[in-house]
């Protein structure tokens, strides 16, 4: 008898107090808004926040809203069954809203309407990160009684990667590149989201991407010879297309700029034709207390470029004519059909090889000739270039191959060219 009195008093109590249960889940998978940015949720389970996009989809509505009515006097919000905060509804142009709801690890704002009623908007802010359920009982009282909303507000852990517009997960293999001061490894880019949400009250532990400023470099400069050194890591803003400054701030390096590009000063010893591995803490992502390592490890390869051309002759070539390597346009009686890469280099304090031949090219650029059978080749200027002795005697398909060389022996690029005479 006794059961069957409290059965009916629960069902009586239940009557009388409207309930209802509304959970918001967000989703690991998907951006979150911070302050200011008000969920609104309604008697349709579809969320919406006013002037923005890309959002919609970063929470998941299960159950309704309890709708209220205008004459709602006070709202009381319970945690774990005590009084957080209670205040008289004061609608100030149609508005009332608490601001600050503090859920220890989780701060909230709610807002009503009461020219629409069947709506609450709801804000998050100074989030710890952490994956919890915050279970809230939100009681209206009116003249005619009292109805309660259960709100469970369910978190996710903090997912760093959505923020991050570049993949960090392949290995960075580099090629070296030669008397460039910073060696460019790879672009970084900020997501276009609010990250108002990963910051507390003094703003200042939000998602930050720290660069470390040094790296080790290590590999084998000659059979028997380990390498190992530091390595300057340098955080980089390319200013304008191909003019790159560096970026002063690797506590934060996208305090200034949404794209970075991490950039390597090479130590000058390190030999052209190795390859190398740098090590370190490079990149990692930092937010609260916690530090995410994104990239631990780049591979610097050998830089030598081998490159090949296929060179067009007019009929009416003479003599005379150079046939600029570098610049197949410089003269009308010959073209390029087609190239591999282009050659972008100014030769200064290098050799020249062609078989068993090698040249100096001194600090103006210039070499001895080289001759070969019906050809001879010269560097004049920091250019290379080929005379034809007797375009009569070139069979079609002639071949000739050179290589550049610095002045640690290493190989800088190595030309194969083809010639073929217009019939």
């Amino acid at each position: 008898m006794k059961n069957i009195f409290i059965l009916v008093f629960l069902v009586y109590t239940n009557i009388m107090a409207g309930r209802n249960e509304l959970t918001l889940k967000y989703k690991y998978n998907e951006p979150l808004l911070g302050k200011g940015h008000y969920l609104i949720v309604s008697d349709i389970p579809v969320p919406t926040y006013p002037n923005t996009v890309g959002y919609f989809s970063n929470v998941e509505i299960l159950g309704k809203n309890l709708q209220i009515s205008k004459d709602l006097e006070k709202v009381t919000i319970k945690k774990d069954g005590k009084i957080i905060r209670e205040e008289k509804v004061d609608w100030n142009n149609y508005i009332f809203q608490m601001e600050n709801i503090d859920l220890d690890g989780l701060v909230v704002d709610l807002k009503w309407k009461s020219l629409n009623r069947q709506k609450i908007e709801l804000a998050l802010s100074e989030w710890n990160l952490e994956e919890k359920n915050y279970r809230l009982e939100i009681e209206y009282t009116y003249p005619s009684g009292n109805e309660i909303m259960l709100l469970n507000i369910e978190m996710p852990e903090f997912n760093p990667d959505i923020y991050l517009d570049f993949d960090y997960r392949t290995p960075i293999l580099k090629k070296q590149e030669y008397e460039k001061k910073y060696l460019i490894v790879k672009k970084i880019v900020l997501s276009d989201y609010d990250l108002e949400i990963t910051k507390s009250k003094d703003k200042l532990d939000g998602l930050r991407l720290i660069l470390s400023p040094n790296a080790i470099i290590e590999g084998d400069n000659s059979e028997n010879n380990h390498y190992k050194n530091d390595v300057k890591i340098v955080p980089l803003i390319e200013k304008y297309p191909g003019i790159f400054i560096e970026e002063l701030n690797y506590g934060d390096v996208f305090k200034n700029s949404k794209e970075i590009y991490i950039g390597v000063e090479l130590p000058k010893d390190i030999r052209y034709n190795s390859n190398y591995k740098i090590s370190g803490n490079i990149l990692s992502a930092v937010y609260k207390n916690k530090k995410k390592p994104l990239i631990d490890k780049i591979i610097i390869l050998n830089g030598e470029r081998e490159i090949f051309k296929t060179i067009g002759i007019r009929k009416n070539h003479s003599a005379q004519d150079r046939i600029y390597v570098e610049n197949l346009e410089k003269n009308g009686n010959y073209y390029e059909i087609e190239s591999s890469d282009i050659i972008d280099r100014n030769y200064k304090n290098m050799k020249i090889k062609l078989g068993n031949i090698v040249e100096v090219i001194d600090n103006l650029g210039n070499s001895k000739v080289i001759t070969l059978e019906n050809m001879k080749l010269k560097v004049e200027k920091g250019e290379v270039f080929v005379l034809i002795d007797d375009l009569a005697k070139v069979a079609q398909g002639t071949e000739i191959s050179y290589k550049i060389i610095d002045k640690n022996g290493d190989i800088i690029d190595k030309i194969n060219l083809k010639f073929y005479v217009e019939n």
